[in-house]
């Protein structure tokens, strides 16, 4: 992750990471609106975003951030109904999750298996 920065910028991870928590509160927010109210929906994320240790995380130079968006992510695309460009988009998540993580990898596989059993 420190590469793709051209400034060298410890600030530049820690503006990413929380650019990272806005994109994991939208992706939250989109999975419990399939099955919750609005309002609750918007109740549950606050309490995810607020959450110590994903707010903690996102003040240091880590890929906690980066991983939980990318799964929640892989969650919501994975269980959407069929689209044109959802495997696609599903190899793209899976990609930056094993690259970032390699043990995602074994994770999503089992996911995808036991969700289309």
């Amino acid at each position: 992750l420190w590469e793709f920065t051209s400034f060298n910028s410890i600030l530049v991870i820690k503006m990413f990471n929380s650019m990272c928590i806005g994109l994991l509160g939208l992706g939250i927010y989109l999975l419990a609106r399939r099955i919750l109210t609005e309002n609750f929906a918007i109740v549950a994320v606050i309490l995810a975003t607020l959450n110590p240790f994903i707010f903690l995380q996102s003040l240091e130079v880590s890929t906690e951030t980066i991983t939980a968006t990318l799964f929640v992510y892989f969650i919501f695309l994975l269980t959407k109904v069929e689209f044109k460009s959802k495997g696609f988009l599903l190899g793209l998540t899976i990609i930056g999750l094993a690259s970032i993580r390699p043990e995602y990898l074994f994770i999503s596989a089992t996911s995808i298996f036991l969700y289309y059993l």
